[in-house]
């Protein structure tokens, strides 16, 4: 993965920050991009990518929340104003499909979420279930561009009526 610097050096401390406060809650850093250097630029602004496995209660995933709006969210570390704006991947782990979907629904903003799987069983209940604007199912979901105007729920919700405006499948005959 090709990175550039961050915007400034108060982004990439605020950055590693998050990174530092998911591990000391308990979270655990897969991937850790917090001492890359970047030859002949060792005082870039250089976060490497980050893959963090977290839960719902974590400062990290708060502001992958706030994120979704860029506004305001009280949370119990306080007002949350940013999002992470770096490379680093909040992963939340569930055990069964349904904590997984709970997860989801419980979230009260409603982008959109992706799930793989081979089970077509798994795959339209995942679909029925989630109550967000934008599912794909084998596929990542889209990048909202003028192409794909933000179809979210909930408090994202899309000025266009409808709760899900596009439906994403790949060989969707397989899903019966």
């Amino acid at each position: 993965m090709y990175s550039g610097p961050v915007i400034s050096p108060a982004a990439k401390d605020r950055i590693l920050g998050l990174i530092a406060s998911a591990e000391q809650e308990g979270g655990k850093i897969h991937l850790d991009g917090r001492n890359i250097t970047v030859s002949g630029y060792e005082h870039g602004n250089f976060v490497g990518p980050t893959i963090i496995e977290a839960d719902t209660s974590m400062k990290c995933y708060e502001y992958v929340v706030s994120s979704l709006r860029r506004k305001y969210c009280i949370t119990k570390h306080g007002i949350v104003s940013q999002e992470i704006f770096g490379p680093v991947l909040v992963v939340l782990k569930a055990d069964t499909l349904d904590e997984g979907i709970q997860i989801i629904n419980q979230n009260r903003y409603g982008n959109g979420t992706a799930i793989f799987t081979q089970s077509g069983a798994t795959a339209r209940k995942f679909e029925h279930d989630v109550n967000v604007g934008q599912i794909g199912i084998n596929i990542p979901i889209p990048v909202p561009l003028p192409m794909f105007s933000w179809s979210g729920n909930k408090v994202t919700r899309s000025f266009v009526p409808g709760l899900r405006r596009i439906y994403f499948f790949i060989a969707g005959e397989c899903l019966g």
